[in-house]
């Protein structure tokens, strides 16, 4: 039961691990690794049916799919971190199976993972784009209230942006940006 309750502790510190994207960029109270991972699983649940695919894998696959950045040897890794695709996917790898092994079933909650680091599937694919959308939708959130050209996270989502539905979303938020 100990190691359960560690393991428990350990996910429930992402609501207080804030996202270095936005702590790089100094804004007052940034959005938390947790807070992300709830507005990725909302627009699943409000979006999903409209993707053609199974809402509640696709939900699943949401809600763990930053899961490792709870290790504190991983954390929120960002691009401006340089660290090489294949050395992030390692240590996260790595991190969830630590982490997972300490679950009943863990081994679940390691392959729905796995299918989003893969973004082979239908599921994994809605998965990617909605949580950009979710990064997105904070962008114009932090752009609006602080005045701030953030342009380089939009150019980062849209390379991610491939259903037209999730497409469509995306053009119209940004052109609620305001004028810098």
């Amino acid at each position: 039961m100990d190691v359960l309750i560690d393991a428990l502790q350990q996910v429930v510190r992402l609501k207080e691990l804030r996202r270095r994207g936005w702590v790089r960029e100094q804004f007052d109270h940034p959005e938390s690794v947790a807070d992300h991972l709830s507005g990725s699983v909302l627009l699943g649940c409000i979006l999903g049916s409209q993707l053609g695919v199974d809402v509640g894998r696709l939900v699943q696959i949401l809600a763990v799919h930053d899961l490792a950045e709870s290790d504190p040897e991983v954390g929120d890794i960002i691009p401006a971190d340089n660290v090489l695709p294949e050395e992030k996917e390692r240590r996260e790898r790595e991190a969830m199976r630590k982490l997972c092994k300490k679950f009943p079933k863990g081994d679940v909650i390691v392959g729905l993972w796995e299918e989003f680091e893969a973004g082979e599937t239908p599921e994994a694919k809605a998965a990617r784009q909605l949580e950009r959308l979710d990064l997105a939708l904070q962008t114009l959130e932090y752009e609006q209230k602080y005045q701030k050209d953030l342009s380089e996270f939009f150019d980062f989502v849209e390379k991610e942006m491939h259903d037209d539905l999730v497409r469509d979303i995306f053009f119209a938020l940004k052109k609620r940006r305001p004028q810098m």
